[in-house]
């Protein structure tokens, strides 16, 4: 247990120095800005990129990632059907009930817990998640509120995340990943990509402490859509895990329970509410910034109270 402790414990120093380098205006929101991109652009590919480089492929791995998109759209027709049982009036509890935070909150709890060797299964089920966000969930999105589908499927292709992911499926599956050892520069390389790979934890970590602002304006409502996606996520998403997912052959019990859960207790897509403010819908915008900043909270305490228990 005291070494469970020992690990989560860094998530919380990490998120509260975030909030005290905002309260005492240590870094500005534009330095932030400027992590975020660094963190998405070359940290987290960085993992990325190693980890489906040195993965075990399996043809499991693709039945679970085909489910895993069933149980995302699942969320979706389940999170629009509990909003209007709530009477929810502000909309888009369909989108904020499915779609999760993978690479900004995901990767730091995966790794700095269970850690990155592991991480492979995780990663299996967050390109399913990053599929479904762009060829589905953007492009509905778009649709509900502009009328018309936007262009942002095209957006998978020019993204460093997925990039990083097919190359590193991509030399995985042409044998390489033994070149890349055996080679003394391309074995550098790849050191120099986990190094970079170490920072993201703590970057993002801090970020997420830095980003948690409390809002009073509809409160009432962020709270209900927050209630909604709780419940969606963890009756939908462990219904689903027993009934199906957990009868996919040849995948660790152990890693996947854990894999799962770490993606299913996380926050919604940070863009959602930057998506909304794109189409003027500012009272929309409102509700999920802040019921964002709810879930995230009770992420990171759930997550961290989820190890504690797994250890006594």
């Amino acid at each position: 247990m005291f070494e469970v402790i020992s690990k989560v414990l860094p998530i919380i120093l990490l998120t509260m120095s975030g909030l005290l380098m905002k309260k005492f205006d240590f870094i500005g929101e534009e330095t932030i800005g400027g992590i975020k991109k660094l963190i998405l652009n070359i940290c987290l590919p960085s993992t990325l990129f190693v980890t489906f480089l040195n993965l075990n492929l399996q043809m499991e791995y693709l039945v679970l990632m085909v489910f895993m998109m069933v149980l995302f759209f699942l969320l979706y027709i389940t999170g629009g059907a509990l909003g209007r049982f709530f009477n929810y009036k502000s909309g888009m509890s369909e989108f904020f009930s499915t779609g999760f935070a993978f690479g900004l909150v995901g990767i730091p709890l995966f790794s700095i817990v269970f850690g990155e060797e592991n991480m492979g299964l995780y990663s299996v089920m967050g390109l399913s998640h990053e599929i479904f966000v762009w060829f589905i969930y953007f492009p509905v999105l778009s649709m509900k509120l502009g009328g018309k589908r936007d262009g942002n499927s095209a957006g998978v292709f020019k993204s460093p995340l997925n990039i990083s992911v097919f190359l590193g499926v991509l030399f995985n599956v042409m044998g390489l990943g033994t070149i890349f050892q055996g080679n003394f520069l391309l074995a550098g390389m790849i050191g120099t990509l986990r190094y970079l790979g170490s920072v993201n934890a703590p970057l993002i970590l801090i970020c997420i402490g830095y980003g948690m602002n409390f809002d009073k304006t509809y409160m009432a409502e962020s709270i209900k859509l927050s209630v909604i996606r709780v419940i969606t996520t963890f009756s939908v998403g462990y219904i689903f895990k027993w009934g199906v997912l957990d009868r996919i052959g040849a995948i660790d019990g152990e890693v996947f329970s854990y894999s799962f859960f770490t993606l299913i207790v996380l926050p919604p897509i940070f863009s959602l509410s930057l998506f909304l403010s794109k189409y003027g819908r500012k009272e929309q915008e409102q509700v999920i910034s802040n019921a964002t900043v709810h879930c995230t909270i009770l992420s990171m305490v759930l997550f961290v109270g989820y190890n504690i228990l797994r250890a006594m």
